[in-house]
């Protein structure tokens, strides 16, 4: 325990740094509520109390409780609210109208920090403790590089060679401050949303497949994957899955409940976090400096105008060196 709420004293000294902050606030689920008192202890070393928000999700609530939705609207510039996402509670709770996941609180000059909701918390602790000038000088590093050229060639010993013509590289936000308030952990994303129709090749697939949310509400479960996973992309979309029992899984029981634009590669993002990992988490395996995922169906989320009733991520494992650039 001591150890990680020194890890989440660094981790709190960098977010939230010396400033003019004067009050800390916690939101989470009841099921979150061990790693919400290890931040409260971590705060408490560089002297900001924490108010803990505990909700619980299970409860069938149609309205926000009023006490929770007065100290979001409140918060004010000088304050730092941290979402330990779990449960789904944001939307089970209908906080959506004073908190959204990318963009932080509404309304609110407040500065706030998501946390994943996927990856346990360990493992968020592991890949958040890090140093975060070397991730951004990385991953900015590799942003200019990208963006000097107008093709990409993603090429792996076992069999990935796609060649795709990217749009804009972006990276998902970090630290929060004054122009950009929310940040999100754990870091480390450069992405784009390539040219639909200008994608070609073969895409080797070694790491994971994330869920298949279809419709957003029915989520399919992938299973992990023992043998590669082949998919063939013609112009932006899969036009053949090869592979033994994960090739069967994802064209019978994934992609035959998608629609059209399910099929169609709207995102490739390079993972620029130092550390290392080959737990089965597309949340932890996506943000993997040894890894490259794409992904495919509705990109809006990502600044594309691909709309799907699906999105769903492929990750393979990647050496940055060996990206071909023209």
């Amino acid at each position: 325990m001591k150890k990680e709420t020194q890890s989440w004293t660094n981790i709190l000294k960098y977010m939230i740094g010396k400033p003019k902050t004067t009050s800390l606030a916690i939101l989470y689920p009841i099921s979150r509520t061990k790693l919400a008192t290890t931040i409260s202890d971590a705060a408490l070393k560089i002297d900001l109390k924490a108010i803990k928000l505990e909700v619980n999700p299970a409860k069938d609530f149609e309205t926000v409780p009023q006490n929770l939705a007065s100290i979001l609207d409140n918060l004010t510039e000088d304050d730092f609210l941290i979402v330990i996402r779990g449960d789904n509670f944001i939307n089970k709770m209908k906080l959506n109208n004073h908190f959204n996941t990318f963009s932080g609180l509404i309304n609110s000059k407040a500065r706030s920090l998501v946390l994943h909701m996927l990856i346990d918390a360990k493992n968020l602790t592991f890949l958040s403790d890090i140093d975060y000038e070397e991730l951004i000088s990385y991953t900015n590093t590799l942003k200019t590089k990208l963006e000097n050229f107008k093709k990409v060639r993603i090429q792996t010993p076992i069999g990935t060679d796609l060649k795709f013509y990217p749009r804009k590289w972006s990276t998902l936000p970090i630290k929060p401050n004054d122009e950009i308030k929310n940040g999100m952990l754990p870091a480390g994303q450069l992405f784009t949303t390539p040219i639909e129709s200008r994608s070609n090749g073969t895409i080797v697939i070694d790491r994971c497949v994330s869920e298949f949310p279809i419709d957003f509400k029915d989520i399919i479960p992938f299973p992990k994957i023992e043998n590669e996973l082949i998919l063939e992309i013609e112009k932006g979309r899969i036009v053949k899955t090869e592979g033994k029992q994960e090739a069967d899984f994802l064209k019978n029981e994934c992609l035959a409940r998608v629609d059209y634009n399910g099929y169609t590669l709207g995102e490739v993002t390079f993972g620029t976090n130092p550390n290392k990992s080959l737990e089965n988490n597309i949340a932890i395996q996506e943000v993997l400096r040894d890894t490259i995922h794409f992904g495919f169906g509705l990109n809006t989320h990502l600044g594309g105008d691909t709309v799907s009733n699906v999105h769903w991520d492929a990750v393979i494992e990647f050496d940055h060196d060996e990206i071909e650039y023209y």
